[in-house]
C-alpha cells in the first residue's frame, strides 16, 4: 500500500525507516492498470442496435470498467521507536548530550547515571549483547564496538571519512553466527538482514526501474540504501556471485552508490556498517592455514573489514556441558533463562547517549596509535598477517578506539582505548591458531655462551637490557640438561682437553664428536615449535639463500666464482638484525629464546626436511675438544638450498 505525505510531513520519514502514520484511507483509480499497454476489453454497439440483446450495464453503451486500489493519506508521522528508546546508529540530526539527556524520564535518567558511574560497563555490555550465544566474547566485543560505532569526520575539501565500523564472522557451521546476525537485526530499526546466497547486486545496492504511473525510469532503494544510517546484515557472505561482492565494494569504504543507467545518474548515501558471516570452504576451518585460505573472499573485500574474527567448534567436555545446559535452558525457560546486567532496552538508551558524544585523540593516545600501527606493519613484513595490513587498519584502530571511548562515555581517547583497539585488530587479522610441530633435539648441541654473545652483538639500540642482564646459563631455560648432565659434559670436556689427539680425517673426528654428543647421560625433550613459525623462518632462509646463490650466479664469469651458499652464522644474523630492525623483540630475554629456536628449526630444516644441505665444514684443530668442534660446525658450516626443494 502506498503512504502519500504532504506539505511539511514529506520531509519526516525516510527510506528504510519504521514509521507510525495517521491518515485516512482512500480509494482512488488505478491509472496504471488502465493506461497500461496492451489488449483492452470494451464493448460497443452494434450496427444494428441493440436487437435482441437486451440490457447488459453499461458495458453495452461502450464504457470501460474502472480498476481500484487503497492508498493511506498521512496527516503526521512518528517514529516507532521513539517511546522505547531505540536510536539510529547516526542520528540525522547532531543532538548534543544534554538534549539526548533531557529527552529521557526521571528513571531512564537515573538508570543512565548508574551505568555511566560502573567500571565494568564493557564486561557488562558484552554479556548483554545476544545472550542466546553462550560465549565468544572477542565477537560479541566486536558487535558492541560496532554498535557505538566511531566519529564521522569530513575534511576541508568535503571528503567524508568513515566512522562505521564493518565486522566478519567466519565460523564453523552451527557456532551461532545467524543468531547473533538476527539480534542485531532486531536491535535497531534501520537494520536490515539478508542472505548472500539469494541476493544480488541490484538487490544490496539499488535498481533502476520504470514507475508505473509515469512509465518513467526511476531509482529502488536495496538492502543498503535501506540501512543508511543502520546495520546491514549479510548472511551466507562466502555465497554470494564474486560480481555481486564487486558491487558493494564502494558502499564499504566510502559509503556511497553511485549508478550510471538508463540516463540517470546518481550518487547516494549508503552511510551503514556491514556485519557478515560466513562459512569456511570445506565445511571445517582449518587451523594450519591462515584465513584467507579458509574463505573464498578476495583480498580487497577482507581488507574493508576492520574485525573479522573466527569462530571454531571444537569437543570440549567441559565446553559442551555448559553449552548443552545453556541450550537446554533457552529451551526450557526462553527469556527468563538469561540472567544479563542489562536490558535490550536500557543498552539501547545508552548507546543513544554515548552516540551523542564525540572522543578526541590527546597525544599520548597519539603515540599509542602510531606504535601500535607500526608494530602491525612490521608483523606483517614477516609474513605473520593473515593480510596485507594497510592504512585501513590505521584507521580501523582509530574507530575502534573512539568506540571504546564512547563506551566510557569519554570526550577524550585515552590509550587503553588503543590498547584494547590493537587486540582486538590483531587477534583478527592474526590466524587463530595454527598446529604445532615437535623437534627432536637428541643431535643439537647448545651453548649458552654463544647465545650469549650473540644476543648482546645483536640487540643494538631498540632492545632495553631489562632489569637484570641475564648471563651464562640462567639467560635460556629451555631444553637445558640437568646439572648432573652438565658435570657430566664438563668432565667429558676436560678428559679430551688432555688427551692426545689423533691425526684422523676431519670427517672421521667430526663423527666421534656427534657421537659423543649423543652419548650424553640426559634426556633431551622434544621442542614443540608452530608452523607459522617454521614456515615464517624457512621461507625468509630459502629467499636469502637463493639471492646468494644467484649472486653468485652473475659473478661466475670471473676467473674465481664465488662458492653458493652462507654459512650458518652470517645467515642467522642476517635473520636477526632484519627481526630486532622491524622491533619484534622487547628484552633480551626474547630474543635469547627465539635465538635457540630458530638454531633447532635450521637444525630440523637440514636434518629431517632436506630444505637446506651443508655444503661444507670446517676442519677442526688440534686444541679442540669434540663438543667445541661439533659446536662450532653447527655455526660456520656453509649451507644452500637443496636443488630438489620448491617454495610454494
Amino acid at each position: 500500500m502506498e503512504v502519500i505525505l504532504r506539505n511539511n510531513v514529506v520531509e519526516s520519514a525516510r527510506a528504510g525507516d519504521e514509521m507510525t502514520f495517521v491518515g485516512t484511507l482512500l480509494v482512488v483509480p488505478d491509472v496504471a492498470a488502465i493506461t497500461a499497454p496492451g489488449e483492452k476489453v470494451q464493448t460497443k454497439p452494434g450496427q444494428g442496435g441493440f436487437q435482441g440483446q437486451g440490457i447488459s450495464g453499461l458495458k453495452m453503451l461502450g464504457c470501460r470498467d474502472l480498476t481500484y486500489r487503497l492508498v493511506f493519506l498521512a496527516s503526521a508521522t512518528q517514529e516507532s521507536d521513539s517511546n522505547s528508546g531505540a536510536a539510529n546508529i547516526r542520528a540525522h540530526e547532531d543532538a548534543t548530550q544534554e538534549e539526548v539527556y533531557l529527552s529521557y524520564t526521571e528513571d531512564q535518567q537515573t538508570e543512565l547515571d548508574q551505568m555511566k558511574a560502573n567500571a565494568q560497563i564493557y564486561r557488562d555490555l558484552t554479556k548483554s549483547i545476544s545472550p542466546q550465544v553462550y560465549g565468544h566474547d572477542d565477537v560479541k566485543r566486536a558487535v558492541l564496538l560496532m554498535l557505538f560505532g566511531g566519529v564521522h569526520k569530513e575534511t576541508g575539501e568535503g571528503i567524508n571519512l568513515r566512522g562505521d565500523i564493518n565486522v566478519a564472522i567466519v565460523g564453523d557451521p552451527s557456532c551461532g553466527k545467524s543468531q547473533i546476525l538476527k539480534y542485531v537485526s532486531s536491535f535497531l530499526p534501520r537494520a536490515v538482514y539478508t542472505s548472500g546466497k539469494s541476493s544480488s547486486a541490484a538487490g544490496l545496492t539499488a535498481s533502476v526501474v520504470k514507475d508505473a504511473d509515469s512509465n518513467e525510469f526511476c531509482i529502488e532503494a536495496g538492502a543498503l540504501m535501506l540501512a543508511d544510517n543502520g546495520i546491514c546484515c549479510i548472511d551466507e557472505f562466502d555465497k554470494m556471485d564474486v560480481k555481486d561482492q564487486v558491487a558493494i565494494h564502494e558502499a564499504m569504504e566510502q559509503q556511497t552508490i553511485s549508478i550510471a543507467k538508463a540516463g540517470i545518474q546518481a550518487s547516494l548515501n549508503a552511510r551503514t556498517s556491514i556485519l557478515a558471516a560466513a562459512n569456511p570452504l570445506g565445511g571445517r576451518y582449518d587451523k594450519s592455514k591462515p584465513i584467507k585460505y579458509n574463505v573464498a573472499l578476495p583480498p580487497a573485500i577482507l581488507s574493508r573489514f576492520d574485525l573479522m574474527h573466527v569462530m571454531i567448534d571444537e569437543p570440549d567436555d567441559d565446553m559442551d556441558v555448559q553449552i548443552a545446559t545453556h541450550i537446554v535452558k533457552v529451551h526450557q525457560r526462553r527469556e527468563r533463562a538469561f540472567n544479563v546486567p542489562y536490558t535490550m532496552a536500557q543498552v539501547q538508551r545508552y548507546i543513544r547517549y554515548a552516540r551523542s558524544i564525540r572522543p578526541q585523540i590527546n597525544e599520548q593516545a597519539k603515540l599509542a596509535l602510531v606504535s601500535s600501527y607500526i608494530q602491525l606493519r612490521a608483523g606483517d613484513a614477516v609474513g605473520g598477517a593473515v593480510y596485507r595490513i594497510t592504512v585501513r587498519q590505521l584507521e580501523a584502530l582509530v574507530r575502534l578506539s573512539e568506540a571504546h571511548a564512547r563506551i566510557r562515555c569519554s570526550a577524550v581517547i585515552e590509550p587503553r582505548d588503543v590498547r584494547e583497539a590493537k587486540r582486538l585488530v590483531k587477534s583478527s587479522i592474526i590466524a587463530v591458531e595454527t598446529t604445532e610441530q615437535e623437534f627432536d633435539d637428541e643431535d643439537f648441541i647448545q651453548d649458552n655462551a654463544e647465545v650469549t654473545d650473540f644476543v648482546k652483538a645483536h640487540r643494538g639500540s631498540e632492545i632495553p637490557p631489562g632489569p637484570t642482564e641475564p648471563q651464562g646459563a640462567d639467560m635460556m631455560d629451555v631444553d637445558e640438561p640437568s646439572a648432573s648432565g652438565r658435570a657430566a659434559r664438563t668432565q667429558e670436556g676436560s678428559n679430551n682437553l688432555g688427551a692426545p689427539q689423533s691425526s684422523e680425517p676431519d670427517s672421521s673426528v667430526a663423527a666421534q664428536g656427534a657421537a659423543a654428543a649423543l652419548a650424553e647421560p640426559q634426556q633431551r625433550q622434544g621442542t614443540r615449535v608452530s608452523l607459522k613459525k617454521v614456515d615464517q623462518v624457512k621461507t625468509l632462509f630459502v629467499q636469502r639463500l637463493r639471492e646468494v646463490e644467484a649472486a653468485g650466479d652473475a659473478a661466475g664469469s670471473s676467473a674465481e666464482p664465488s662458492q653458493a651458499g652462507l654459512p650458518q652464522k652470517d645467515l642467522l644474523s642476517w635473520y636477526f638484525d632484519k627481526m630486532v630492525e622491524s622491533r619484534q623483540y622487547q628484552s633480551m630475554d626474547e630474543l635469547s629464546k627465539d635465538y635457540v629456536l630458530v638454531c633447532k628449526i635450521v637444525h630440523h630444516l637440514i636434518k629431517r626436511d632436506n630444505v637446506l644441505i651443508v655444503l661444507s665444514t670446517p676442519s677442526r684443530s688440534d686444541e679442540e675438544s669434540n663438543q667445541d668442534f661439533v659446536r662450532r660446525q653447527q655455526q660456520e658450516r656453509v649451507l644452500a638450498v637443496n636443488p630438489n626443494y620448491s617454495l610454494e
